[in-house]
């Protein structure tokens, strides 16, 4: 996954399972200041509260790093998460290989709630006001309200698997499908846009660039 950067440090997952902290302010080559073992595959980029950093594993398990002693809580889920957690007010929302939607309170680590889908989430959800989006696998797109968990709108169904996790651009919220297309859709609707298809697969986010979507 993508390392988290938060000023002069670093917070590289990997695929060993360790996350490696690297200080840039340390002059010279050697930067590396400590090596965390957390155990699983590491796939998700680490989101951070300013006070713990949160790492996601394959291993199904949510890791909580103390940023200053870089001591370890650890959560046990139910799933495998790829995907970057979504991180606000207290609380935790992560996609899992078990067909979930989780949420959890950052304060005590507990789960504040479970809604499951219909097949796996790959990558993470956006969070926009109290309103989560992402979708699935199967290529169901979903819109979930982020305090219980609950269906906002009925699912919908676009052209193929969505393995990207959606931005927001000018008010409307952007995603892609493995097939090749690119969808907008207004915050709080049930209308898709289609604003493209391109000849290739979409495994990746798409990236905000002034008035581009790369």
């Amino acid at each position: 996954a993508s390392p988290l950067v938060v000023g002069d440090m670093v917070y590289a997952p990997n695929a060993d399972g360790n996350l490696y902290i690297i200080d840039l302010s340390i002059p010279g080559e050697d930067k590396l200041i400590d090596t965390v073992e957390l155990g699983g595959k590491l796939w998700s980029q680490p989101v951070t509260d300013g006070k713990r950093v949160y790492v996601a594993s394959l291993d199904h398990h949510l890791h909580s790093v103390d940023i200053q002693t870089h001591k370890v809580e650890t959560i046990s889920l139910d799933g495998a998460i790829a995907g970057t957690p979504a991180l606000a007010d207290g609380r935790l929302y992560l996609g899992s290989f078990d067909a979930a939607m989780v949420a959890v309170n950052t304060d005590d680590n507990s789960i504040a709630w479970n809604t499951p889908v219909k097949s796996w989430i790959w990558s993470g959800p956006l969070l926009v006001g109290e309103t989560l989006y992402f979708g699935d696998l199967e290529g169901n797109f979903y819109t979930l309200n982020a305090a219980d968990g609950k269906p906002a709108l009925d699912s919908l169904k676009p052209d193929g698997a969505i393995l990207a996790s959606p931005v927001l651009m000018n008010g409307k919220i952007i995603f892609v499908t493995e097939s090749g297309a690119v969808y907008s859709l207004e915050p709080g609707g049930n209308k898709l846009l289609s604003l493209e298809k391109l000849d290739s697969k979409l495994y990746t986010a798409p990236v905000v660039a002034g008035d581009k979507i790369l």
